[in-house]
């Protein structure tokens, strides 16, 4: 795509300030470096938010964070001073509202990475059949182009889900704390 998009001459839009970037496009414009909007970015930035949030969370419910310790768009947390102070009723239920809003927007995710990889992988096995009724080097292109494309979307559509069903597990975890 970045290829095709280059022959046609669209180039990078011009931005006024960085702050309308997103994560991947800041850190490319930081180092210099020519950067489209391409998928690839996008998956890595997603993978390393889930892990983030996912190990933001197990801090806060081991007490090593506080509560009101905020968490950011770009996966990063900042710690409040109030670290050896209780946390109210009220935070809890914050925080269990904040955590609600981020598992709807993982399942969202999931949801669209499963329909795009049941698509990829059909997709493969007509391929495959073609491919057992006539063979031709088109075909067999295709097919490898689909199963290097269908590996990496079932590694990603592993991580949301076993990261979603986490956070199932830490809202349980939560709600036993707010009780």
């Amino acid at each position: 795509m970045f290829l095709m998009l280059m022959l046609m001459g669209i180039k990078e839009p011009k931005v006024s300030s960085i702050e309308t970037l997103s994560f991947a496009q800041k850190n490319a414009a930081k180092s210099g470096v020519f950067h489209f909007y391409t998928y690839l970015p996008m998956e890595v930035f997603m993978r390393k938010r889930m892990l983030a949030y996912l190990s933001y969370m197990d801090q806060i419910l081991a007490h090593e964070l506080p509560v009101t310790t905020a968490f950011d768009a770009d996966g990063n947390y900042t710690e409040t001073a109030q670290k050896d102070i209780m946390p109210t009723r009220k935070e809890y239920e914050k925080l269990l509202a904040r955590h609600l809003e981020q598992i709807a927007f993982f399942s969202h995710e999931r949801l669209i990475h499963l329909l795009v990889t049941l698509m990829f992988a059909g997709l493969a096995f007509a391929v495959f059949f073609f491919c057992i009724i006539e063979i031709s080097l088109g075909l067999l292109l295709l097919l490898a182009a689909l199963m290097v494309l269908l590996v990496p979307y079932i590694m990603h559509y592993y991580l949301l889900e076993n990261g979603v069903q986490r956070m199932y597990r830490q809202y349980d975890e939560l709600v036993k704390q707010l009780k």
